[in-house]
């Protein structure tokens, strides 16, 4: 049989009258801005040519575009032989069923791919409809390729919009746990990741997870995933994308199957990385991988400044040799106290003879002991109590929300206990104020003064003892 690509219309004597329509349809299938309303409009080519004694159906691989009695979607196990067949071949298929009905089945393809067949069952002159419907496939299957690339390029430009407001509004957050919790919410909302988990380089060196990650992380069966992220990590910086971690990895009923990898670098040096997990196999397509790999390259800079900034604040909040708060900060916590709650109690300590230990042990043991004192005293407060350097020898402990028999019994603790935690051991005095909302003389300026007294009490009446101010 002569190839179809040799015939003409003129040597097939195709009707005239065919023409008009043919040029408008061909002009028509490059106007349509999804693949439904195109298949459509194949569909309706009988009427538009007025072809009697022939029906045409549509079969395609796209998803989504099958909603229509006579657009089937294409199937290798259930579709017909001859559909799979042309689908995969790209090669026209003729067959005679009846005396007067031939089948046709005409591939729908473009420069990169074919996209569905056309099926037409007909009693007109095949050689004819060939023609006709080649043009049209070919026309079709061009059309496909220009929705795909205006639909890809919209979905393009809404990613990189999405990105780019999102890491305007990460660098508007200045704070490391606020912009974590900023991506994790982005990874589970936008991305669907299942579970997300930040790990970051302690003063150890080594890698501790975040406690804003997901609570899966903390299970024992997230041990595997963990290990194998350490692992990684332990020899690159490169991010990673499994999409069955069955087949790549050889766990067996894995709870996730896409494991999604990303470093946060500052510079080449990895302060962190993160670890998206999804139940299912390739959860996700590679450009959103790329997509989250340039928002965590983006987000790196931000974290690592955020990391910068909340050491400097650490170092302007903590006195570096005890570790304890700042007098500055002691003041303002307390200053917020008075202003916020109901009463407090405050207790400055006073390291006894502390001259005669430098002199005798010399100033590193001194300082040592400075520091058993101050470990000693976070050791004997609540979380929200505030344990501070006061300045040399003196420590103090504010007690938000605490009344003074409370602030007392944890005063009296400390004299108690504190010689036996010490090396060389040592005593303290302590003297105590405490302040209630209702007493007008109340300030954090009288508060200390008051204590201060208490204390020069303490000390005049032979050391290792507590005055409370006004109960003397």
């Amino acid at each position: 049989m002569k190839d179809i690509a040799e015939h003409s219309l003129d040597e097939l004597n195709i009707d005239t009258n065919w023409f008009k329509p043919l040029f408008e349809s061909t002009k028509m299938i490059h106007h349509f801005s999804n693949e439904q309303d195109l298949y459509i409009f194949l569909l309706d080519t009988v009427n538009r040519f007025q072809l009697d004694n022939t029906i045409i159906e549509v079969w395609t691989s796209e998803e989504g575009a099958a909603n229509h009695p006579l657009i089937h979607k294409i199937n290798y196990q259930q579709s017909p032989e001859r559909i799979s067949e042309v689908f995969s071949s790209g090669e026209i298929s003729q067959t005679t069923i009846e005396h007067n009905l031939t089948e046709i089945v005409i591939p729908i393809k473009g420069d990169q791919g074919i996209y569905g067949v056309l099926l037409i069952h007909t009693s007109l002159d095949a050689e004819k409809l060939k023609v006709i419907f080649r043009l049209l496939c070919d026309e079709a299957g061009q059309g496909i390729e220009k929705i795909k690339l205006y639909s890809q390029s919209k979905r393009k430009i809404k990613e990189l919009k999405m990105l780019n407001d999102f890491i305007l509004r990460l660098n508007t957050s200045l704070r490391f746990t606020e912009s974590l919790k900023l991506l994790k919410e982005h990874f589970i909302e936008t991305y669907n990741a299942a579970e997300v988990g930040f790990f970051f380089k302690n003063k150890e060196l080594s890698f501790e997870l975040s406690n804003v990650s997901t609570s899966y992380f903390l299970t024992e069966d997230a041990s595997f995933y963990n290990q194998f992220a350490e692992d990684h990590f332990k020899h690159s910086t490169a991010s990673i994308f499994i999409g069955d971690v069955q087949a790549k990895l050889g766990l067996i009923q894995p709870s996730f199957q896409t494991v999604l990898l990303f470093p946060f670098l500052d510079g080449e040096e990895l302060i962190g990385y993160t670890l998206l997990l999804h139940p299912n196999k390739y959860a996700c397509r590679w450009e959103i991988f790329k997509n989250i790999e340039t928002l965590i390259f983006h987000s790196s800079l931000v974290i690592t400044n955020a990391l910068l900034k909340e050491e400097l604040e650490k170092m302007v909040m903590t006195d570096p040799l005890t570790h304890l708060y700042s007098r500055r900060y002691l003041n303002k916590k307390i200053e917020k106290s008075m202003r916020e709650d109901n009463e407090g109690t405050f207790i400055i300590i006073d390291i006894d003879n502390f001259k005669e230990v430098n002199d005798q042990y010399g100033h590193q043991v001194g300082d040592n002991v400075l520091v058993q004192v101050g470990q000693h005293i976070l050791q004997n407060i609540r979380k929200n109590d505030i344990g501070a350097r006061w300045g040399g020898e003196e420590l103090a402990i504010y007690l938000p929300r605490t009344a003074l028999d409370a602030g007392l019994l944890v005063a009296s603790r400390l004299v108690e206990t504190v010689s036996n935690v010490t090396n060389p051991s040592i005593t303290v005095s302590c003297g105590i104020s405490y302040w209630k909302n209702d007493d007008h003389s109340s300030s954090y300026k009288n508060l200390f003064a008051w204590a201060d007294q208490a204390l020069y009490k303490a000390k005049s009446l032979g050391k290792n003892k507590i005055i409370v101010y006004g109960h003397e």
